[in-house]
């Protein structure tokens, strides 16, 4: 399944993909005709209704953001890197340059802290960031979505509600890149305004 086949089961028109490079960089989309598919970035945000912005991930977090008052929403992929280079606060950032002030979050599946085994000094530039991070790391393992969560609650976001399954040990359920390799499935997490 490709984020082509997520239009006919949102019943949208149009669903815009970027090119995932594990960075910090929203694109915004106008319009349905916007050509993003070459676009290197790591989150999308859109004030436009029939247009789902669509995230690919195998072990990193797909986060949903919605406004919906204004409405806006974002759709943002936070593996480590892009968590900590500051990409869930650039698809913040783009929602409030669309109006949003009353953002939502949600946590997708993703590789969970039992299963998030990372080696020493692996959570240095973290903890040099902001010192409060050295509350997701325990016993050698990192607490992904955790550390999502709060990177989302000290941009101010309030409530933020998080899937809890763990992309790595449900191997029944969802594709990991950790656990399969490169020759791993991605799921698609999206989100749309209502046409």
């Amino acid at each position: 399944m490709g984020p082509e086949d997520v239009a006919p089961a949102l019943g949208v028109g149009a669903v815009k993909a970027v090119q995932q490079v594990h960075g910090a960089r929203c694109l915004t989309i106008t319009d349905a005709g916007q050509d993003t598919g070459t676009e290197d970035a790591d989150a999308l945000a859109t004030a436009a209704p029939g247009v789902a912005l669509a995230v690919r991930t195998a072990d990193c977090a797909p986060v949903l953001l919605w406004d919906a008052a204004v409405p806006a929403v974002a759709a943002a992929h936070a593996g480590w890197r892009g968590a900590l280079a500051g990409a869930l606060e650039a698809a913040l950032g783009a929602l409030a340059a669309l109006g949003a002030r009353d953002i939502r979050a949600a946590i997708g599946p993703c590789i969970g802290p039992a299963s998030y085994a990372v080696s020493p000094g692996f959570e240095a530039p973290f903890i040099e960031e902001d010192p409060c991070a050295a509350t997701f790391f325990r016993d050698g393992r990192f607490d992904l979505p955790g550390y999502a969560a709060f990177r989302l609650a000290r941009a101010g976001v309030t409530r933020i509600a998080q899937a809890g399954a763990d992309t790595f040990a449900q191997s029944e359920h969802f594709h990991s890149f950790r656990r399969d390799g490169a020759a791993a499935g991605r799921q698609i997490s999206a989100i749309c305004i209502a046409p």
